[in-house]
């Protein structure tokens, strides 16, 4: 999972033999935006950094998915997969038929 310190922007790429893994992660004041490209076939768990935001809220493409310590709403392939006190987890499948795809951004913001 991403240890961003201090960083306010990320930008990664992770060759594999699947192909090229990217992810970006930007943070402004009490809001993360995190972006991810992965390869087709591939399943990522993504975990959205919360930074200790006492109820984060994470939105994927704007629809809310998870809110007051829960799962909320739905995107298609995306999966909620847990929740510890720095992450909220989630498994992102691409579209079959791509080469890759972009999976949905997320972010997330806390009072």
């Amino acid at each position: 999972m991403p240890q961003t310190g201090t960083l306010t922007k990320i930008n990664s790429v992770t060759p594999t033999v699947e192909g090229d893994i990217r992810v970006g992660i930007t943070r402004d004041g009490t809001q993360v935006t995190l972006t991810l490209t992965s390869p087709d076939g591939t399943t990522a768990r993504v975990g959205v950094p919360t930074y200790g935001g006492p109820q984060p809220v994470v939105k994927v493409n704007g629809t809310t998915v998870f809110t007051a310590g829960s799962l909320t709403g739905s995107v298609s392939g995306l999966g909620y997969d847990g929740k510890d006190s720095s992450y909220v987890y989630f498994k992102v499948q691409p579209a079959p038929g791509r080469l890759r795809r972009r999976a949905p951004a997320a972010s997330t913001t806390w009072p």
